[in-house]
């Protein structure tokens, strides 16, 4: 029976026993005013039938049908009861706390909402944090490219000393050179240096590739002893038997040379893919985290709106009860008057009626009684229906408490403990129903996927720590890109140089339209002498189109600067593309020894990295143009009203001003075009000019900045440790 019981709740939602509750307290409020009705309508019954008895009296009972007419009055509001009132004031009581506490929960779900847009603000700054390591973390390939050209070279002279030995082996019968000698010597040097870069790599070698290391290490000396003593030998028999072995020797030191750089091309590939997929994998889990925090967020806002919708379901009811109970205190109140009057009216009667009507007045005392047995007994039956409506209230509350409140309390109580940064809670759902445990589930579901995060993120901060000591040597080579930088500053200043010839003609162009602008004003002031009775109100008008033009100058400066930085943004990107695809193929063209323009070209993609962050500055202006549109734009709303105004006033001269208006509208308009044109363009001018002198002092104080490069790491080391201290706020 629990079981089923559970399972029904299951799917009966909130919103369910909220219309329950509203449905049966109204039909209650219904029954209780049938009864009343019933009652009022009996009682007027019994009185009409009095008032027909007594009008048949003698002339004498004036006063009695007088006051039974009162009476009449009085019995009507006797349709309410007292104890009802008593019983749906303390209705309406509890429903008012009902209410309160609705609100309570209320308040409760929006400062969760707060909490949970904090934490995405959280999440949004963490991504932002695993986009820089992911960025670092490409510098890590420079050290890995050194541990596979020590094992390429190693190869390389390994094969280069086995040469040498089928050489010295050829001509030894003929007292070989020591040229060949000495070059297998240099060989051998050049395969130690290398193995003690390969030892000495801050990179972590695996035991085979180690093991390989030593073991060539052990034979590169020998072997050299070995080959000197061969170089020496005279006896063609001795120097056939040695041959072989020599040739043995040179070729497994080859071998493993070969094993040694195939080791170091997978170690490093597998370096560089675990980064790099570690990098792919935290993104994608903030991402999830992304996704599950609006996913909480929905919940909330779907759980506010039900909530309020509870909140004005029980207002109304709060305000019909009111109402009710209004009109019942009203109808109280004249309940023992009435009775007095009945009695009063009785016996008056009595002793005014006539011996021969004694018949008709006991009929009408025995209607009175009956009357009055009715007023007693209306109230009982208005109690017992009241006490029923209470008991069956009472039983709403006890449901709205055990499947609502309480979980909602627990509810609370978990919110709370999330918080409080504790990712450990689970909140019970016992008792909750529909909407509210689905939101349970879904909160809890939302905590574990948090932990689940957190826990990964402080795995990630861990690795981000070890990995930041490999930056600082990536970090010396920006110095590089201060030729190619020189380069773009000539070629801005070319640009600059345009830009200026193109302004002086505009700026003449603003000269000519001026001129205009005056003549066609003087027209205006000539025909502006037969409408004196309007001067005021088109001065206001010029006061709010010289507002509106000072807005709309501050638009269009706001606009240069966006387009001139954009253009140098523009200009920087084109040159830096140009730059990577010059060291590219310089390095394409070198070969091996062309490495050094590779590590050039990604230190110019850095430097295009580094040109993003003018669109800050875009960002911030285009915020500026947005502000003051909108002060324009009001300005202007302004203009329009006053304009109207003017129209009115100069309607009578509107036919002889219609051409010259017209003439005059166009050429200020144009005036007002070219000259903040010309404004703009010049501001714009000197503001380039200014910009050049600042490349050119940039340009010299980029060789002491490339210095604070080194200091990337240490940003990283405080990046993961920020990181680690964000993860340690959390209980997991």
């Amino acid at each position: 029976m629990k079981n089923n019981l559970i399972t029904n709740n299951k799917n009966i939602s909130i919103g369910f026993f909220i219309q329950s509750a509203v449905y049966s307290l109204a039909a209650i409020l219904f029954l209780i005013g049938a009864v009343a009705y019933f009652g009022t309508s009996k009682l007027s019954s019994d009185l009409d039938f009095l008032r027909s008895e007594i009008s048949g009296v003698q002339g004498g009972m004036g006063q009695a049908i007088t006051t039974l007419k009162a009476l009449t009055h009085e019995v009507q509001a006797l349709s309410e009861a007292e104890n009802a009132y008593q019983k749906l004031n303390d209705l309406e009581e509890k429903l008012i706390a009902n209410q309160q506490a609705s609100v309570n929960i209320d308040e409760a779900l929006r400062k969760f909402s707060t909490i949970a847009a904090q934490n995405h603000q959280g999440l949004l700054i963490i991504n932002k944090a695993t986009e820089k390591i992911e960025e670092n973390l490409l510098l890590i390939s420079g050290p890995y490219q050194k541990l596979i050209d020590a094992a390429k070279q190693i190869d390389r002279q390994s094969m280069l000393l086995l040469i040498n030995t089928f050489k010295l082996i050829n001509s030894v019968t003929s007292f070989s050179d020591p040229k060949e000698v000495k070059a297998a010597q240099e060989n051998i040097e050049e395969i130690l240096r290398q193995l003690s870069l390969l030892t000495n790599s801050t990179q972590t070698i695996t035991p085979k590739m180690r093991k390989n290391l030593v073991e060539i290490k052990q034979q590169l000396q020998p072997y050299l002893l070995s080959l000197q003593n061969f170089s020496v030998l005279q006896d063609v028999y001795v120097i056939d038997a040695t041959a072989p072995q020599l040739t043995i020797k040179g070729e497994k030191i080859a071998v493993l040379a070969g094993a040694i750089s195939q080791q170091a091309n997978t170690m490093a590939k597998q370096g560089i893919v675990t980064a790099l997929n570690f990098t792919i994998t935290s993104k994608k889990q903030i991402d999830q985290q992304k996704i599950a925090n609006d996913k909480g967020n929905e919940i909330i806002d779907r759980s506010i709106d039900i909530v309020q919708g509870a909140n004005k379901a029980n207002q109304n009811l709060a305000n019909l009860l009111t109402l009710r109970l209004k009109e019942l205190g009203q109808s109280l109140t004249v309940i023992p008057k009435v009775s007095e009057n009945i009695s009063r009216s009785i016996a008056s009667m009595q002793s005014t009626v006539s011996s021969d009507q004694s018949g008709r007045l006991n009929a009408v005392e025995d209607r009175a009684a009956q009357a009055k047995s009715n007023a007693k007994t209306i109230p009982i039956i208005i109690a017992i229906v009241c006490a029923i409506a209470l008991v069956l209230s009472g039983a709403i509350i006890l449901i709205l408490r055990r499947w609502i409140i309480k979980p909602l309390n627990r509810f609370m109580k978990g919110v709370q403990a999330v918080t409080d940064n504790d990712l450990t809670t689970h909140i019970n759902d016992r008792g909750a129903v529909g909407e509210l445990k689905q939101l349970i589930s879904d909160v809890n579901l939302l905590v574990c996927g948090l932990n689940a995060n957190v826990k990964d993120m402080k795995e990630a901060g861990e690795d981000i720590a070890a990995s930041a000591t490999n930056m600082n040597s990536a970090s010396l080579k920006t110095q590089q890109s201060l030729v190619q930088q020189d380069k773009i500053t000539i070629e801005v200043i070319a640009e600059s140089e345009a830009m200026s010839k193109m302004f002086n003609t505009v700026a003449n162009s603003t000269s000519i339209a001026a001129n205009n602008a005056t003549s066609a004003e003087h027209s205006v002031q000539v025909s502006m002498q037969s409408i004196n009775q309007s001067v005021e109100k088109i001065s206001m008008l010029s006061d709010t189109i010289s507002r509106a033009e000072q807005s709309m100058q501050l638009l269009k400066n706001d606009s240069d600067d966006i387009g001139k930085i954009l253009n140098v943004i523009r200009g920087v990107a084109e040159q830096t593309n140009l730059l990577a695809l010059n060291a590219a193929i310089e390095a394409a063209r070198a070969g091996e020894h062309g490495r050094g323009f590779a590590v050039v070209a990604d230190e110019v993609r850095q430097l295009a990295q580094n040109t993003s962050q003018a669109t800050i500055e875009i960002q911030g202006l285009i915020e500026k143009l947005q502000v003051n549109a909108e002060s324009g734009a009001a300005t202007m709303a302004q203009g329009i009203e006053r304009v109207d105004d003017n129209v009115k006033a100069t309607q009578a001269v509107y036919e002889a001003l219609e051409n010259t208006a017209t003439i005059v509208t166009d050429i200020v308009k144009l005036n007002k075009e070219i000259e903040a044109s010309t404004h703009s363009r010049i501001q714009s001018v000197e503001e380039i000019a200014e910009k050049l002198r600042d490349i050119g002092r940039y340009s010299q104080e980029t060789s002491a900045t490339a210095s604070k490069n080194v200091t990337a790491s240490e940003e990283l080391d405080q990046t993961s440790a920020n990181l680690k201290q964000l993860v340690e706020r959390f209980k997991i």
